[in-house]
């Protein structure tokens, strides 16, 4: 029997990869967590978004990618999930379009090493959080991440004009967070993680426990 929306077995967790991940590659991280989810826990659902973008033109696409994402997730919520996005590098700015454009019905979201604007007073997540678009962000940061402080930091400083630029989360942190919503707004941070080192040996059952903690409220 599929569960009625507000029940704690009711969550489905849909995982979005960065950039230049093969859609043919079945050992990439998110079909493997999917997997994992839906191994280890009887009551939840997962599923994954496979798409591919490059470097320079990640911004090609990006809307039909925001679109199919929140098609997806209202699908899910339609019957009876309550939705769960969980994003590694430039998927967090997939997601974080999601947020802002897509119903008020994500649960949670899971912003691992994000590429996007870590500035919540700029990236329109405050205002997601204040009116119920999401109910909590979990922001997976490190200090060890150079792919972040380095490309990333960099492309703002050339390449902001263009539109193509990624942002800085997954190195500075949530930043301008609002008092009213910062009970909603969760850091997790490992100072020497490399950029793909959260799912990576032992790393990864963390950041898979990580992802589904709530699983544990039942």
């Amino acid at each position: 029997m599929i569960p009625t929306p507000g029940t704690k077995s009711a969550r489905a967790y849909i995982l979005l990869p960065g950039i230049k991940t093969q859609t043919d590659d079945n050992n990439n991280w998110a079909p493997a967590m999917a997997s994992a989810i839906n191994i280890t826990h009887d009551c939840a659902k997962a599923d994954e978004f496979r798409y591919h973008a490059s470097a320079i033109f990640h911004r090609w696409g990006m809307q039909e990618r925001v679109g199919y994402v929140i098609d997806l997730a209202y699908r899910y919520w339609s019957a009876g999930y309550k939705p769960i996005l969980v994003a590694h590098s430039d998927g967090c700015e997939i997601v974080r379009q999601v947020i802002i454009a897509g119903p008020s019905i994500i649960r949670a979201a899971h912003l691992i090493a994000g590429a996007c604007e870590a500035d919540f007073a700029k990236n329109g997540l405050n205002d997601a959080l204040r009116i119920g678009k999401v109910a909590e962000i979990y922001c997976y940061v490190s200090k060890g991440d150079k792919v972040i402080d380095g490309v990333a930091r960099n492309s703002v400083r050339f390449f902001s004009w263009l539109g193509i630029a990624y942002g800085t989360l997954g190195f500075d942190g949530p930043e301008n967070v609002a008092p009213d919503q910062a009970g909603k707004v969760h850091l997790i941070e490992r100072r020497s993680l490399k950029h793909g080192d959260w799912f990576v040996g032992a790393h990864w059952q963390t950041t898979f426990n990580s992802i589904t903690q709530l699983e544990n409220d039942l």
